[in-house]
């Protein structure tokens, strides 16, 4: 906030509350990359995806007295949020978590087997105690270590992929978008008087 050199009464950024979401966001991701449990992890991604959605919300109520500039101005942006992959993804995958109940991100684990022609293999998992059995006719395998993957989601009856199955680089991707949305609204609209 400032003063204004008129009245002496503050005055507030156009977009001050949508910074604070901003920041919020920001707080989430970080808290991602030190998560120690996946319902930690998800915890923190579910936050994320909401502070983001609250920012597009945000900048249009806060765009409101200079509505007929900014609605127009915000047009590009809403394009590029209906088109990008991951954009998409990320509103679609809010939408997902907030009016449904399948998981948005999993804990996943790739394995690579090396088979003998017609021979078979068979993988168990066991998930109360974390131990991936590998069984059959295997020449040779690898185990990757576990990690954190978004997965597939339905909304509206529409499947949205994750193009970046990475949580962290998925949402620091999102931000950077979002982060230049608002620093360009902020220039183009000033502040407010």
């Amino acid at each position: 906030m400032s003063r204004d050199r008129r009245t002496g009464r503050r005055r507030q950024a156009v977009l001050e509350r949508t910074r604070i979401e901003l920041r919020a966001a920001r707080r989430a991701i970080d808290a991602m990359a030190t998560a120690t449990s996946l319902e930690e992890l998800r915890e923190h991604w579910q936050t994320f995806l909401d502070r983001l959605e609250k920012v597009w919300v945000k900048a249009e109520r806060e765009c409101q007295p200079v509505r007929r500039a900014f609605e127009p101005w915000q047009g590009t942006y809403k394009r590029t949020r209906r088109r990008d992959p991951l954009l998409t993804y990320l509103h679609h995958a809010r939408n997902a978590d907030q009016h449904t109940i399948q998981p948005v991100v999993l804990l996943a684990q790739d394995v690579r087997l090396k088979l003998a022609p017609g021979a078979t293999a068979t993988i168990r998992f066991d998930e109360s105690t974390g131990t991936l059995t590998v069984d059959g006719d295997v020449l040779s395998h690898a185990v990757e270590p576990r990690r954190y993957a978004l997965v597939p989601i339905t909304d509206a009856g529409v499947r949205y992929n994750p193009p970046i199955t990475d949580p962290i680089g998925a949402a620091t991707s999102g931000l950077e978008f979002y982060t230049r949305f608002v620093g360009a609204a902020e220039k183009k609209f000033g502040r407010a008087n």
